[in-house]
């Protein structure tokens, strides 16, 4: 079977608003970076500017699937401080 990647980004609420699905591990991974690096940037920015960050994915994801998992396997996750 092959693996299907997602990449999920949370809110402060804990919900989830945005699901990205990739079918290379490798691909996957190089976005799950660029997104936790452009938002730790961007709250970076805001926080100079004490403007408020809860706008900004407060937890970004990386998981695998398959057609006969019934559970996601997390790859990475980010938490944010």
């Amino acid at each position: 079977m092959t693996n299907t990647y997602e990449i999920r980004s949370f809110n402060l609420g804990g919900n989830c608003y945005s699901v990205k699905t990739y079918s290379s591990k490798k691909v996957a991974l190089n976005i799950f970076d660029k997104n936790v690096y452009n938002t730790v940037r961007c709250s970076t920015a805001l926080k100079a500017k004490d403007l408020p960050t809860n706008i900004l994915a407060q937890n970004i994801q990386l998981v695998a699937r398959n057609e006969s998992m019934t559970w996601l396997e997390e790859i990475k996750i980010w938490k944010a401080t």
